[in-house]
């Protein structure tokens, strides 16, 4: 069963959610596909000091099409909840994503010219035909079964979400 869940590196409940996902979804061999959805794009005040998450959500999806995809998905949401740091830096998502193997030059290149911007954007557009309107939001089968279900749930309930 196709599962899709929309989250943002700010978002704790995306950040517990995403942690327990990827240890039921190896459980019961499911594959889980990560879309982003920035909660306070360009445009939206920032509260609590949050730092804007495009380019996190683009560094993540460089590690994607590299296989790296889950490490630097962690990655980021330590760098933001454990150590406080500014995931909206290009130099720190490099810092990232180099100390876990990928080429520095070509992920500063990538996020310094915006080349994957366009794909966090049909993301966002993506959850908006959905109805999407915060995270975590999970996104369970497809076309007329589809379901979607948001907010923080507990691991028996996704594991009987993912079993159903």
């Amino acid at each position: 069963m196709p599962v899709i869940l929309f989250a943002d590196f700010t978002c704790a409940d995306s950040y517990s959610t995403e942690t327990m996902l990827a240890a039921i979804s190896t459980e019961l061999g499911t594959e889980v596909h990560y879309r982003a959805f920035e909660r306070y794009p360009a445009g939206t005040p920032l509260p609590d000091m949050r730092p804007r998450t495009r380019k996190a959500h683009e560094a993540a999806r460089f590690a994607r099409d590299r296989g790296m995809e889950r490490p630097v998905r962690d990655a980021i949401y330590a760098a933001h909840f454990v150590g406080g740091r500014d995931i909206g830096r290009v130099d720190v998502l490099v810092e990232l994503g180099t100390a876990l193997g990928l080429d520095r030059t070509e992920l500063k290149v990538v996020l310094d010219i915006d080349q994957l911007t366009f794909a966090i954007l049909q993301d966002r557009e993506a959850a908006g035909r959905l109805g999407i309107t915060e995270t975590p939001a999970l996104v369970v089968a497809s076309g007329s079964e589809a379901r979607i279900l948001t907010g923080l749930r507990s691991p028996s309930e996704l594991s009987t979400i993912l079993n159903a």
